[in-house]
């Protein structure tokens, strides 16, 4: 066998390839996501899959739903600090800080008045509902999130809310990939940590760009295209905030992931100045 020292410098060769097979899946999946909701979004005689416009109660509950959870989120994180590293801390700490200005921002992200769709959407899109079948995307589990009441998951949403849980899916599997390094030398480690970001941000990028293009073969738009990013914004702020809840109570050697992705979240949202600029109801 090579020595250890060989190997860590053989394995940037291998870095390309593997980011653009991953990438490449995720494109996959992400055409196969549009493709549903372009499915979904057809006209139907049945009430029950027939599209509808989203009515400005639509968006002030998907607004009011996502604040609840981010608050609640909040609650549990002020309980577990303790349990928290420093890095992980920093970053509680900050998102504790942050909550007044974070609701405020959340409540002006979207007008009340958005032009979008209410679709059947898939309900509790991420990676473990997608099969590889021969380098082709398998969507399988459509019963919706199982702590939710049945006829909460049989409700229309929009479809942006599963490209959401898509997007939080592969940011777990960046952070947790990350977890495997802890006792690495630090330049490996450094590198290492580096690779992960990429691929993720290279996984999300494919996903959303392959998803974007299938979805515009619906018979309407799903969205005000000014409000696509704000609106996947509220929805990637509600998943985080349940994900944080989810991982105290059932997995809380886990707490990071959930704690660092609402961080960024919500210092993205933060600098981006919805708060100013976004439509007010």
């Amino acid at each position: 066998p090579r020595p250890a020292d060989d190997e860590e410098a053989a394995e940037p060769d291998l870095e390309p390839e593997a980011m653009h097979g991953y990438a490449a899946f995720a494109g996959i999946v992400g055409t196969r996501l549009g493709e549903l909701h372009v499915a979904l979004a057809q006209p139907s005689d049945d009430p029950a899959f027939a599209p509808e416009r989203a009515t400005p109660a639509h968006v002030e509950g998907w607004c009011a739903d996502a604040i609840a959870s981010f608050e609640h989120a909040l609650d549990v994180l002020g309980t577990r600090l303790d349990a928290l590293d420093a890095s992980s801390r920093a970053a509680a700490d900050a998102l504790l800080a942050s909550r007044r200005d974070a609701v405020r921002a959340l409540g002006k992200l979207v007008p009340r008045t958005l032009d979008a769709q209410c679709i059947r959407i898939h309900g509790d899109f991420h990676l473990g509902q997608v099969l590889d079948v021969q380098g082709d995307a398998l969507l399988i589990d459509f019963e919706g999130e199982p702590a939710r009441p049945l006829e909460r998951r049989r409700a229309k949403s929009h479809p942006l809310r599963d490209v959401a849980g898509f997007l939080r899916s592969l940011s777990y599997v960046s952070a947790t990939g990350q977890f495997t390094i802890e006792k690495a030398p630090a330049q490996a480690a450094d590198r290492k940590r580096a690779l992960f970001d990429r691929f993720g941000q290279a996984a999300a990028d494919r996903f959303v760009e392959c998803y974007r293009a299938a979805a515009e073969q619906a018979p309407v738009r799903f969205v005000d295209p000014r409000y696509t990013d704000r609106l996947l914004a509220l929805f990637l702020i509600d998943k985080a905030s349940y994900e944080l809840c989810y991982e105290a109570a059932n997995r809380p050697d886990w707490l990071s992931v959930p704690v660092g992705g609402l961080a960024a979240l919500v210092e993205r949202l933060l600098d981006h100045g919805a708060a100013d600029d976004g439509e007010s109801r």
